[in-house]
Formats: structure tokens, C-alpha cells, sequence
């Protein structure tokens, strides 16, 4: 390992670098290792766990949406390197099949820099430093940009240390996990990265809300042709309970919530109109989303629980999200390659197991994606009536020609997001 020198607190972040974060590393990667893993069409729509129902998904051509969305973030009034790094995210997500946390959350981050929750002209900065953990400052910039310099400050000190932990502060929404884990992963690291958020959930003993939905993921390289990609809430998300009002789904079992009255309820309409969701598993999601918070909010000497900014009040800045990123560097420990070798085995392994009925394959965390992204390279990307509907809007709005005329074709395809 070649050590990196620690940051002086106070030193700004180079901001010109992140665009190669996602645009010039990630990306290409990604795609480039996925070429052995093409399905049909057919047998993506057959997915299993939180994919449900399909509609008539127009298909874009990947450079046309990606040329769009940096056009819609530039006239939006952020700057370049945040309009890169934005983009592939945004990209990524999409081409993943996250489609509720991915472009339907376009509109809200453009919007955000009129309502004051997002600046667009953020002076990132080292506020701590000391050995393998770092605290750095997003001034409320574009969240998805914070959150990868975050994740390359922990990757930074993971190569220094064999570990790196990095809370970025003053943050706001950062879409997903996945592309910052994915990001570590990429480097031949194992990435984790988590984040608080104003109550989203509730406590057993309560049935109102009082943590946050906790996001968290994880991600590392593998020789299995993918890597493993975890990007979960603790509890199910706005999106996912909005997608299964609108196709008449109940909300599963062992997924239940509060209605407004503090009843039980399966209806997750029923959920959005004032009740509240449960965590995953109850006392055991309950136990990983104190976790989640400890290691943002309370770590980072900032806001957790109830004195988190509500999505209504955006304006109240001063109390905006916390996330942290955490980076194990596998060289530390032995060869990337073996790493990578072992991994294989234990995919293999697990993908060995008999089946239960009702299932045709056993399929692990990011397999599915990984999928959808090789679908997506060889049809074009998928976006759903709703996020069309949204980009149009964007469109008449900010001058920027919608590239649809140029699509691909249409098609079936079922949306995934996180639960």
C-alpha cells in the first residue's frame, strides 16, 4: 500500500476530481463486466422479491438520457462536476431497475436549490481528521456529490489504514447506497455506507413514527461475474409503498404498518395517509436503524431522530441529514484476486443450495441489477409512464428537448426499488 497524507482540517475538497468518480471509473467498469450476464427480456420480467406488476416502459437510448439529464441539471443551476457525478448516478440507478430512487427524485434535487434545502455552489471541506476516521463538511451541496467525495475520503484512508471511516455532515437526500458501495467495489474494496433521516418508521412499543427508514448498503468485488450490491432501507420506503398503492398490492407479511388510527394495516395506502411503517423484523430492524443513526447523527455531532428536517420543511437546512462511508481495503488483508476467488466459491456455493418451491433460481444481492444494467446496454433504458411524465414536465420548464424521439423501442418491464 502506498500511504496518502492526512487532509488539514479545514482544507477545502477538490471538487474537479469527483466527475471521475462515477464517469471515468465506475461506469465502464460496471458495464464491461457484465457482458457475460445477457438475459431475455422474457425471464427479466420474471424476478422475483420486490419487483411488482408491469407497464409500458418506453426505451431511451443510453447516451440520449444521459446528454438529458446533464442538460435538465445544468439548467437547473448546478455546476459541472456536480451535473457529472449527478448524472451517472441518476444513470446508474436507473439502469439498475431502482427506479423509485433514481430519476423520480430528479425533480425534487432540481427543485431543492430554489427552496434553499440544496447550495449549488457548496465549499466541501476536512473539518476533522485523525488516523483512519475523517469528518468532512457538504455545505449542502448536491448530496449525490457530497456522499462520493465521501466515500473517496474513506477509500483514501482505507489504503493508508486497511480501513477508512468517513461522516460527511450537512448533507441531504443521496439517492441510494449503491453507487458509493459500488464505487468502493470498484477499487477492490468493500464499501458500506449508511444514513439517518427525519422519522421514517416506528419502534416496537410505539406505533408512531420515531426513527428514520435507516437506509444502509454494502458492496464488494467478486469472480462471480457481478458484484454483491446490498442497498436497503429498515423499513419500506415512501417509493415502494406509493408503487404498491398504485398497482392494488398489499404490503406483505412480515412488512406490515400503522394506518393514522394505529392499527395494524396491510394497505399501504392506508400507510401514506398519515400511519407509519414498521421496521424490517421488527426489533432486529428497530436494532440496525440505532445503529445507522449512531454512526451519522450521533457520531457527527449533529441532528438524530425527530429533530431531523421533514421532507415538508426543506427550508430548515440547519438540521439536514447525516451519512457515513466506510471503505475495508481487501489488500490489507490478502490479494485482491484471491479475495475475488473465494467469493466465487461462496456464490457458487450458495446458488448450489435446492430450491423451494416457487423459485427457478437463487439469486444474491446486485445479481439481478446486474442484469438489468447488460438489458439496458443492449435495449436502452426503461422509464416508466410516470418519470416520462416528469421529464416532460422538467422539459417545457427548463428549455432542454426531450431525447425520446430517439428511443429504442418499447417494452415490458417491471420496477424495482428498495423495500
Amino acid at each position: 500500500m502506498v500511504p496518502s497524507p492526512p487532509l488539514a482540517a479545514g482544507r477545502t475538497i477538490d471538487a474537479a476530481s469527483a466527475p471521475t468518480l462515477i464517469c471515468s471509473r465506475v461506469w465502464p467498469r460496471v458495464a464491461s463486466s457484465l457482458s457475460s450476464l445477457a438475459k431475455s427480456r422474457a425471464g427479466l420480467a420474471r424476478g422475483q422479491g420486490d419487483r411488482q406488476g408491469t407497464s409500458m416502459a418506453t426505451r431511451v437510448a443510453i447516451e440520449n438520457l444521459r446528454e438529458f439529464i446533464a442538460a435538465l441539471l445544468r439548467a437547473g443551476g448546478f455546476k459541472e462536476d456536480d451535473v457529472l457525478v449527478g448524472t451517472d448516478a441518476f444513470l446508474l440507478q436507473e439502469m439498475r431497475g431502482v427506479q423509485t430512487h433514481a430519476l423520480r427524485r430528479l425533480r425534487g434535487m432540481i427543485e431543492g436549490i430554489g427552496t434553499g434545502e440544496i447550495n449549488p455552489n457548496p465549499k466541501r471541506r476536512v473539518l476533522h481528521e485523525h488516523q483512519a476516521a475523517v469528518i468532512v463538511d457538504g455545505d449542502f451541496g448536491l448530496g449525490i456529490s457530497s456522499c462520493m467525495m465521501a466515500m473517496e475520503q474513506a477509500l483514501r484512508l482505507a489504503k493508508r489504514f486497511g480501513i477508512g471511516l468517513c461522516v460527511l455532515l450537512n448533507s441531504n437526500h443521496f439517492l441510494a447506497a449503491a453507487p458509493y458501495c459500488m464505487r468502493a467495489a470498484d477499487e477492490g474494496a468493500i464499501g458500506l455506507a449508511f444514513a439517518n433521516g427525519f422519522g421514517g418508521m416506528a419502534y416496537p412499543g410505539t406505533n408512531v413514527s420515531a426513527l428514520g427508514n435507516s437506509p444502509l448498503g454494502f458492496a464488494l468485488p467478486t469472480g462471480a461475474g457481478f458484484p454483491i450490491v446490498f442497498d436497503a432501507a429498515l423499513t419500506l420506503s415512501g417509493g415502494k409503498l406509493t408503487q404498491w398503492a398504485k398497482h392494488g398490492v398489499s404490503i406483505p407479511d412480515g412488512f406490515l404498518g400503522y394506518d393514522a388510527s394505529g392499527n395494524y394495516t396491510s394497505d399501504p395506502a392506508s400507510v401514506l395517509a398519515g400511519g407509519v411503517p414498521l421496521p424490517i423484523g421488527l426489533h432486529k430492524g428497530a436494532g440496525l436503524g440505532i445503529l445507522v443513526d449512531v454512526l451519522t447523527g450521533v457520531i457527527g455531532g449533529t441532528s438524530f431522530l425527530r429533530s431531523l428536517v421533514p421532507e415538508e420543511h426543506p427550508e430548515w437546512r440547519r438540521t439536514a441529514s447525516t451519512h457515513s462511508f466506510i471503505a475495508i481495503d481487501i489488500e490489507s488483508f490478502m490479494p485482491v484476486s484471491a479475495f475475488r476467488g473465494r467469493m466465487a466459491a461462496y456464490v457458487a456455493e450458495l446458488k448450489s443450495k435446492p430450491l423451494a418451491p416457487g423459485y427457478d433460481e437463487i439469486l444474491l444481492p446486485g445479481e439481478r441489477a446486474a442484469r438489468c444494467i447488460e438489458d439496458c446496454r443492449r435495449h436502452g433504458v426503461p422509464l416508466q409512464d410516470d418519470v416520462v411524465a416528469r421529464l416532460a414536465d422538467l422539459s417545457r420548464r427548463y428549455g432542454v428537448p426531450m431525447p425520446f424521439a430517439h428511443s429504442v423501442g418499447e417494452d415490458s418491464q417491471p420496477s424495482e426499488g428498495h423495500v
